[in-house]
């Protein structure tokens, strides 16, 4: 649970090779570059050699293995623990996978397999797209995570609010990281873009406009945080207040009839030294 993204990441990987100009002083390469190609965590490995090759055999079933195989295992268990429920209450099984389930709806408890599969697409997935293209890994991490926040606008798949509300602002978060990250790379690509853009002549404008924005945006979420919590304080009190004058009315009625079911049982001679 705590281990298969960076598992997977590192799984992915093994599909990323660096490709550098090979000069070797021939006069064939006076004509025409040749490239080599390495895998990116190890210049030592050269990713057209067999030892490569079995390397990424390995990686394919792998795959199979932890970035396709656990969300498939979660979702089957998820499922049969919610098959073994009965009326008496939760079985075992639910209560032993209760870690997946616990935090959402009833009617979401299957939302931590898609949960993961997200959180794969944002880590793993754009590692397999080539290096060259890098503008099309943020396009594909963007998508994703527009999705996603739409997605969870939309259902709001836990229990708590404040789970909710969380939830959401990391998915917003992560829109604007990979907003940013995409004007960068823009500008790094064509200077005239980004002067069109309005961001200046460098990268620098854009993650200046990052940071102010940013900035504003955590500012507003602390100020309506702050509103709100006070406001759900003073709501308590306050209900708080009207359910203890409800209690003690409830007691002085019961006091009430108490004494008179005790007055009515006593009999008369009693009721008269009562009265007197």
């Amino acid at each position: 649970f705590l281990c298969i993204i960076s598992i997977s990441t590192r799984i992915f990987k093994t599909f990323l090779c660096d490709a550098f100009v090979f000069d070797d002083g021939s006069a064939e390469n006076d004509y025409s570059q040749t490239y080599r190609t390495y895998l990116h965590d190890d210049y030592s490995l050269e990713c057209s050699t067999g030892e490569y090759a079995r390397s990424r055999d390995w990686a394919y079933a792998l795959i199979a293995l932890w970035p396709v195989g656990v969300p498939l295992l979660y979702s089957t268990v998820l499922a049969a623990s919610r098959k073994a429920d009965t009326a008496r209450g939760p079985s075992k099984l639910s209560r032993a996978v209760g870690f997946l389930h616990r935090d959402y709806k009833p009617r979401f408890f299957w939302w931590e397999p898609i949960e993961l599969v997200r959180k794969l697409c944002l880590t793993g997935v754009p590692l397999l797209i080539d290096t060259t293209a890098e503008l099309a890994r943020v396009v594909v991490a963007l998508l994703v995570t527009l999705l996603a926040l739409a997605v969870h606008a939309s259902v709001q798949p836990f229990k708590r609010s404040i789970d909710n509300k969380l939830s959401a602002c990391i998915q917003f978060g992560l829109t604007l990281i990979y907003l940013t990250v995409l004007l960068i790379k823009v500008c790094e690509e064509s200077d005239e873009t980004c002067k069109t853009l309005g961001l200046g002549s460098s990268s620098g404008g854009v993650f200046l406009l990052f940071a102010i924005f940013t900035t504003s945006l955590l500012l507003g979420l602390l100020i309506i945080g702050g509103a709100q919590d006070i406001r759900t304080r003073s709501c308590s009190a306050l209900l708080c207040h009207k359910l203890a004058s409800q209690i003690a009315g409830r007691r002085r009625l019961i006091s009430t009839l108490g004494l008179a079911s005790f007055f009515c049982l006593l009999p008369m001679p009693a009721r008269s030294n009562w009265i007197d």
